[in-house]
């Protein structure tokens, strides 16, 4: 059976770097954290001979990636970017979701494998993603357009010293983005009906 799924770096450097906090750019970042997902992913495959994955990246602004999301019809789609605040004290982690009735059930699994790869760093849980300056505007955009069950996790806050230490420490970034694909297959487990017939020690 072929999976097929959207993982993908948020923001599209140059044009678009995302937050910007001294000379941390999130857009490259998130291009790191998305070859980690994929290659966390690839492997846990391996233990599911049943399945095959397809795992697709759109580059491009919101409206021709959601299309392109919306052709490849995906199982679910998770754009992968790092927080930033006005203020240097906001720092944790949180995953926000579309209104797709199974987007919520997304976010949750992987704010529970978070918790546990970081378990002494903060939770801010899951939300809608609605504009945060002003939710009278409504969902942001890529969550206005995708169909399917669609993601961002968002682990640390790059404005935030304590999580840009994180953001250096490579074991813990592995183990970040281990427990973004560990949530992704809980999702993959529930909807499809397969167990992993090998627990990957690395995700724990």
């Amino acid at each position: 059976m072929k999976v097929k799924l959207v993982i993908q770096a948020g923001h599209n450097p140059p044009k678009d770097p995302g937050a910007i906090a001294g000379k941390i750019i999130e857009a490259y970042e998130n291009l790191k954290m998305e070859a980690r997902v994929h290659k966390a992913l690839y492997e846990m495959f391996t233990k599911t001979p049943d399945l095959i994955p397809e795992i697709k990246a759109f580059r491009g602004n919101i409206a021709w990636k959601a299309t392109q999301i919306n052709l490849f019809n995906p199982l679910l789609a998770v754009e992968l970017h790092f927080n930033a605040a006005s203020s240097d004290k906001a720092k944790g982690h949180e995953t926000i979701y579309s209104l797709n009735p199974e987007s919520k059930e997304l976010a949750e699994d992987i704010d529970f494998h978070l918790d546990r790869a970081l378990p002494d760093h903060s939770d801010r849980g899951i939300k809608v993603g609605y504009y945060r300056q002003d939710p009278s505007r409504g969902l942001i955009g890529l969550f206005r357009r995708v169909l399917c069950p669609c993601v961002i996790p968002e682990p640390l806050f790059i404005t935030n010293a304590a999580d840009r230490a994180i953001l250096r420490n490579d074991e813990k970034m592995e183990k970040i983005a281990w427990a973004i694909a560990r949530g992704i297959m809980t999702f993959i487990r529930r909807k499809v009906g397969w167990s992993l017939t090998k627990e990957v020690s690395h995700a724990d």
